[in-house]
C-alpha cells in the first residue's frame, strides 16, 4: 500500500511530529460529495500567509491516522474516540507545520533538485527489486495501484526532502556532552532486582461518617473549588431519524456502483497464525532459532498450532491462539511478506528473521484480489447514501433554524415551530460531558465561546447538529459540602484505603524484621513475593513507576533489609535489593558514540519542534473551525 511505501521513503527523513501505532484496513468511500458541496477534497480548510490547505490533503492524513488508532485500540476502537482525542486539531496542526517549514524552506533559499528526487526515489526499497531500480513504468504502475500518481507522489516527496533539508540546517549547531551521554547510558542500563511484596488497596467505597467528611473537606476546601460553570440550551436535529426518511432508488445504488467502482476493490489478502519467539527472552538468536526449528517440525506434524502459539508465541496474539487478523500486502516486514503471500493455505512457514525474533506463520486462507459485485456492497452503498442524503438535509434545515433563531432571538420558539425539543444542560464546567448526549466535552467547550443568550451552531456530534445558547453563568466559587460531597467521599476513601494497605504492610514488615520469612508473610496474607528487575525510571508490575523506589532502590546495597512501607497508586509495598547490575565500562565505551547520536537526535527534534512553533506565530494563519468539524463529520460519517 502506498502509505507504507511512503512510510519507507519517509525513513530518509526524521520524523518530526509523533503518530500512533500500526496499521490496518478498513473500509472508506470517496471523497467526492457533488458539486457545490464545502466539504469537496478543494474546500481550503486553512491558509497560511494565503497558502491554502485543501479538504483531500486532510483526508488522507486523517485517515491515516484513524488507521493507527484502529490498530493501536482494536475491539475497544470506536469514531467517539475520534473527538476525545482531539484527532481533527492534531491532523490540521500537522498539516499546518508542514506547510510552515516549506515556506520558510523557500524564503532561505532551500530547494531539492530533480536529481536528489530522482535518487530518493531510485534507491528507496519499496521500488527495487533485488537491489536495482524497478524502472519508470512499473514505478508509475505501482504508484497507481495505490490510488496516487507519480506527480502528486513526488510533489510529496519533494516537499519532505526540504523538511529534511531545513531541520539539518537549524540543527546543525547542537551537540550533546560527554556527561548528558554518560548520564542516558547509565540510566539505561544501570538494573536493580528488588523483592517486593505488594498490598493492594480494598477497591470497595468505605462507610465514612458524615462528620469526617465535614472535616477532610474544611481541611481541603481548595482541593473542592467550584470553576466557572455554564447552563446551555439546546436542540438537536438527529441525523438517524433523517436517515430514516430518506428513499433510495435502484438507480441511485446503480449509479453510485459505476461511478465508484474502484472503491470495492479488495486488496489480496492472507488469513494466518503467527508465533513469535523474541531473541533476548529466549536466551539469543541461535538459541531462539532452535526453539523455532522444534516449534516448525510439532506445527508440520499436525500439532495444533493455536496451542503452540499460546504455549511458546512472545507475542500479544499468543492469547488469541496466534491469530493475526488479515494481513494485507505492506502490513509485514518485507521479509515476512515475500514468504507469507507466497505459501499455500494450510501451509506452515520456516522461522522468518525480523529486526529482533524468530516468527512463524500458518496460512489460514488466502483471498485473491478482487472488485465486490453491486450485490455484496449495496448494504455499504445505501449506507453511505443514506447518511450523505441525510446529512444535506440536515446541514440545510439547521441553516434555516439557526437563522430564524438568530432573527427572533429566540431558540425556544423556532424549534417549537420545526417539531424539534429544547432541552437545558446541566451547569457545566469547561470540557464536562452532557448527559445523555454524548458529546464528549464539545458542547460545553463550545458553550464558553459565547456571550449569554447569544445562539450559536451548528455543532456537529456523533448523532447529528447541535444549536445552542447559553441560558446561565457561575462564576468560579467555593464549593459547600453539600455540592461536592461525592467527590469528598470518593477522596478520602481512597485516602483511607491507601492508610489501610499501608498499615498491613507495616504489619508484614514488622513479622519480617522479627524473623519471618516473606513467603509465609505474604501467603498469610494471600499476597506474594514478587521479583522484578528494572532501570530507573521503569514501570514495576502492580507498583507502576515510583521515583521514590528508583531513588532508595539505587542507592542501596544488594542483600539490604527490607524496607517500606511505601504508598503507591493503588496501595503500598515492602521491597529489599536482591542484585544489582552496574553499568561495564568497556561496553559504555563501544556505545557512546550511538547513544550520543540517539540523544543528538532527541535534542535536534525538540530543538526543531520550538522552532517551528516560533515561525508558526510568526504568520498569518486562518483555520476554518465550522467547514473542519463539516468534513470531520463527513469522513466519519462515511467510515465503515
Amino acid at each position: 500500500m502506498l502509505d507504507v511505501m511512503r512510510r519507507n521513503i519517509k525513513s530518509l527523513a526524521v520524523t518530526l511530529w509523533a503518530v500512533i501505532g500500526a496499521f490496518i484496513l478498513f473500509i472508506f468511500v470517496d471523497w467526492g460529495m457533488g458539486r457545490g458541496d464545502p466539504t469537496s477534497g478543494k474546500s481550503v480548510l486553512a491558509t497560511i500567509n494565503d497558502e491554502p490547505i485543501y479538504a483531500d490533503a486532510y483526508r488522507d492524513e486523517f485517515l491515516s491516522q484513524m488507521r493507527r488508532m484502529q490498530e493501536m485500540f482494536r475491539d475497544r476502537w470506536n469514531n467517539q474516540m475520534v473527538r476525545q482525542m482531539g484527532l481533527e486539531r492534531s491532523v490540521i496542526e500537522r498539516l499546518i507545520s508542514q506547510e510552515v517549514i516549506v515556506q520558510e524552506a523557500e524564503k532561505l533559499g532551500i530547494r531539492v533538485s530533480n536529481a536528489e528526487l530522482h535518487d530518493a526515489i531510485v534507491s528507496n526499497p519499496s521500488f527495487q527489486e533485488n537491489g536495482t531500480f524497478i524502472g519508470k513504468e512499473k514505478y508509475q504502475r505501482l504508484l497507481l495501484m495505490n490510488h496516487k500518481t507519480w506527480t502528486q507522489f513526488e510533489a510529496e516527496l519533494r516537499r519532505d526532502l526540504v523538511v529534511t533539508k531545513l531541520r539539518a540546517a537549524v540543527t546543525l549547531p547542537l551537540s550533546v556532552s560527554d556527561d548528558d551521554v554518560r548520564e542516558a547510558y547509565y540510566s539505561g542500563h544501570e538494573k536493580v532486582k528488588i523483592s517486593y511484596l505488594y498490598v493492594k488497596s480494598n477497591p470497595e467505597t468505605m462507610e465514612i461518617a458524615d462528620g469526617e467528611l465535614r472535616q477532610y473537606f474544611e481541611q481541603n476546601r481548595a482541593q473542592f473549588d467550584l470553576p466557572e460553570r455554564r447552563k446551555g440550551r439546546y436542540v438537536l436535529l438527529d441525523i438517524d431519524r433523517l436517515k430514516q426518511q430518506v428513499n433510495l432508488t435502484p438507480k441511485d445504488i446503480e449509479e453510485y456502483y459505476k461511478d465508484n467502482e474502484a472503491q470495492f476493490t479488495v486488496e489480496e489478502q492472507v488469513d494466518a497464525q503467527k508465533i513469535v519467539l523474541n531473541w533476548e527472552k529466549r536466551g539469543g538468536k541461535d538459541l531462539s532459532r532452535k526453539t523455532a526449528d522444534k516449534v516448525v517440525e510439532e506445527a508440520r506434524a499436525g500439532s495444533d498450532f493455536g496451542k503452540l502459539a499460546r504455549e511458546s508465541s512472545d507475542d500479544p496474539t499468543a492469547s488469541a491462539d496466534g491469530v493475526t487478523g488479515p494481513i494485507f500486502k505492506g502490513g509485514l516486514s518485507q521479509e515476512e511478506e515475500a514468504v507469507v503471500f507466497n505459501q499455500p493455505e494450510g501451509a506452515v512457514t520456516a522461522p522468518i528473521e525480523t529486526e529482533d525474533a524468530w516468527v512463524i506463520y500458518k496460512v489460514s486462507k488466502k483471498t485473491p484480489a478482487h472488485t465486490r459485485s453491486l450485490q455484496e456492497a449495496e448494504q455499504q452503498i445505501r449506507s453511505i447514501l443514506s447518511w450523505r442524503k441525510a446529512r444535506e438535509a440536515m446541514d440545510k434545515k439547521t441553516a434555516e433554524i439557526l437563522a430564524k433563531a438568530q432573527k427572533d432571538q429566540t431558540l425556544d420558539k423556532v424549534a417549537q415551530q420545526n417539531g424539534l425539543t429544547v432541552k437545558d444542560s446541566q451547569l457545566l464546567a469547561k470540557g464536562d460531558d452532557v448527559e445523555g448526549l454524548g458529546d464528549a466535552g464539545q458542547l460545553s467547550q463550545s458553550l464558553f465561546a459565547i456571550n449569554q443568550g447569544e445562539i450559536s451552531g451548528p455543532l456537529h456530534v456523533g448523532s447529528g447538529s447541535l444549536l445552542y445558547s447559553v441560558v446561565s453563568i457561575e462564576p468560579p466559587r467555593p464549593a459547600k459540602f453539600e455540592e461536592v460531597a461525592e467527590k469528598v467521599k470518593k477522596a478520602l476513601s481512597a485516602v483511607r484505603r491507601k492508610e489501610q494497605a499501608a498499615a498491613q504492610a507495616r504489619t508484614a514488615l514488622d513479622e519480617i524484621q522479627a524473623g519471618a520469612k516473606p513467603e509465609d508473610v505474604a501467603r498469610k496474607m494471600t499476597v506474594e513475593v514478587k521479583e522484578h528487575e528494572f532501570t530507573r525510571n521503569s514501570y514495576i508490575p502492580d507498583i507502576g513507576s515510583s521515583s521514590y523506589i528508583d531513588e532508595k532502590a539505587f542507592s542501596m546495597d544488594a542483600d539490604s533489609p527490607w524496607t517500606g512501607p511505601v504508598t503507591v497508586k493503588e496501595g503500598a509495598c515492602l521491597f529489599k535489593v536482591v542484585q544489582k547490575t552496574p553499568v561495564v565500562a568497556e561496553e559504555f565505551e563501544k556505545e557512546k558514540e550511538s547513544y550520543r547520536q540517539n540523544l543528538l537526535e532527541e535534542k535536534r527534534n525538540g530543538f526543531f519542534d520550538s522552532y517551528v512553533q516560533l515561525l508558526k506565530k510568526k504568520r498569518n494563519i486562518n483555520i476554518d473551525a465550522e467547514l473542519l468539524t463539516a468534513v470531520n463529520d463527513a469522513i466519519l460519517g462515511q467510515v465503515r
